[in-house]
């Protein structure tokens, strides 16, 4: 018993130098399960944030320690793939939402694609959207062609703001959540002399 709290209380002096906001909210064991992939996160360069914001999730919801940890490394693993996809200057809203994509079925290839399409400029909400259409039902491939489509068209990010909500609406409205991306897509790439095209709304 004494040796485990000699060490509990080392992993804690260890990462209290470093990770501060953890070490009066985060149990020893949580700590010490998480301790390596922090070290390994601040050593590569990665935003230690996001991993911080996970580790607090995890103990918030009490989830054990292997599972914090688990969560902790993946998240971690997705970073870096963002980052590969984004550049080293991406910032940390960027990389967030790059690894947010990538955990519902983008590919580090799209993510390329995003970057390139948003011509130097932040991809993180074009990324956001796509997330967020595939968490309403649309497929990642439709998703990232619908984003990519706006883009194409010149869509700002308020235009991509306007086109979630607008598809949020129509899928609780009851229409299915492919037909509402893409249609709200085509919209959003209609000259404006053009008519904008109605979607189809289920019978009642």
């Amino acid at each position: 018993m004494v040796a485990w709290i000699v060490t509990a209380c080392g992993v804690t002096a260890a990462l209290s130098a470093q990770s501060p906001r953890l070490e009066a909210r985060v149990p020893a064991p949580v700590l010490a399960a998480v301790r390596a992939t922090l070290d390994s996160a601040r050593a590569e360069g990665l935003p230690t944030g996001p991993l911080e914001e996970k580790v607090l999730e995890g103990v918030t919801k009490q989830a054990d320690p292997e599972r914090i940890a688990t969560a902790v490394r993946r998240l971690a693993s997705e970073l870096t793939s963002a980052r590969a996809a984004l550049g080293d200057r991406a910032t940390v809203r960027e990389l967030v939402a790059g690894a947010g994509a990538l955990r519902v079925g983008l590919t580090e290839g799209d993510l390329v694609h995003v970057r390139a399409a948003r011509s130097g400029r932040d991809p993180a909400v074009a990324l956001e959207v796509a997330t967020d259409l595939i968490t309403q039902g649309v497929p990642s491939d439709t998703a990232t062609r619908v984003v990519l489509s706006v883009l194409d068209a010149g869509a700002s990010d308020a235009d991509l703001e306007q086109l979630r909500l607008a598809v949020a609406r129509d899928v609780a409205g009851g229409v299915p959540a492919t037909v509402a991306a893409s249609v709200r897509a085509r919209a959003l790439g209609t000259p404006p002399e053009a008519p904008v095209p109605v979607i189809p709304r289920p019978p009642p």
